[in-house]
């Protein structure tokens, strides 16, 4: 997500850790999966906090805060955290269960698959585009 990098590599680093740990612990009967969750409403959203630079800085200002006004808005019209807890029980009482779950909108569904399929130039011209960054 433009201007997340943070975030994401926190995200992939947590990814590459469960994958290691499901293979790790299978043999032990121990099942790991991991929940992807999209957007949620929460108070996420009235808590974020920006660096100094980012909001100042006019190479990055006016994409950075196009951006933010999409996330915004889909934090703001994501689904109730409920939703989340009861998948995460749903997940807990499976026998086996899947390597990953995605959980929230259709769009953010959508584009972990759309990650897999489409080529990378592709995919992430898609995504600066929802997220309004680049060339407008």
């Amino acid at each position: 997500i433009p201007f997340q990098g943070f975030y994401s590599a926190s995200k992939f680093a947590i990814e590459a850790l469960t994958e290691t740990l499901r293979m790790e612990l299978m043999p032990f009967g121990i099942r790991v999966t991991m929940l992807e969750p999209g957007d949620f409403k929460t108070g996420f959203t009235d808590n974020r906090i920006f660096a100094s630079q980012s909001s100042t800085n006019p190479a990055y200002q006016a994409s950075c805060q196009r951006a933010v006004a999409v996330m915004e808005r889909d934090e703001q019209h994501g689904a109730a955290p409920i939703e989340l807890a009861r998948t995460l029980a749903t997940v807990i009482e499976k026998r086996s269960p899947r390597p990953r779950y995605a959980i929230g909108m259709l769009a953010q569904r959508l584009a972990i698959w759309l990650r897999r399929l489409l080529p990378n130039r592709l995919f992430e011209r898609g995504i600066m585009a929802y997220y309004k960054v680049g060339r407008l």
